[in-house]
């Protein structure tokens, strides 16, 4: 990446150092819309709100009620 700015100006490293704020920014926008880990909420006892993210499950929300059970 950086011989794609070497020879442009002085000022090529801001470019490559701005770059990284890309990645960044689409991990952080993607991650804002995750809920919290249903088992986190369990083992912090918060047990009502870690049924309804593991309702969320679909198809693995049976497996979910196991291991919600063994923890609490």
């Amino acid at each position: 990446m950086g011989l794609l700015f070497k020879e442009t100006s002085e000022n090529a490293w801001r470019w490559l150092f701005n770059l990284g704020v890309v990645p960044s920014a689409i991990i952080f926008l993607a991650r804002s819309s995750l809920p919290e880990s249903p088992v986190w909420l369990a083992i912090v006892r918060r047990m009502q709100e870690a049924a309804e993210a593991g309702s969320k499950l679909g198809a693995y929300f049976h497996l979910f009620l196991k291991k919600l059970r063994r923890i609490s």
